[in-house]
């Protein structure tokens, strides 16, 4: 974890993609929840999924803003 802090700031200065991380932190949260509850309702999995994918690709495009590229993984 460390590592992940000593790059921090550099990665996330742009107040759009700190936007960008505020608004879709949470809801990647909630696609997981919905995927989870999958078996209960096949279609919250479905949806939960493309929330997910959705928010790790918005989040792609508000590293694009910063001038460090993040650390792959």
């Amino acid at each position: 974890m460390a590592w992940q802090f000593q790059g921090y700031s550099q990665n996330h200065g742009a107040r759009r993609n700190l936007l960008l991380h505020v608004l879709t932190v949470p809801l990647f949260q909630l696609g997981t929840l919905a995927v989870l509850s999958s078996p209960v309702a096949w279609w919250l999995g479905v949806a939960g999924l493309l929330t997910m994918v959705s928010c790790v690709a918005l989040q792609g495009r508000g590293h694009r803003l910063e001038d460090a590229a993040p650390a792959a993984f």
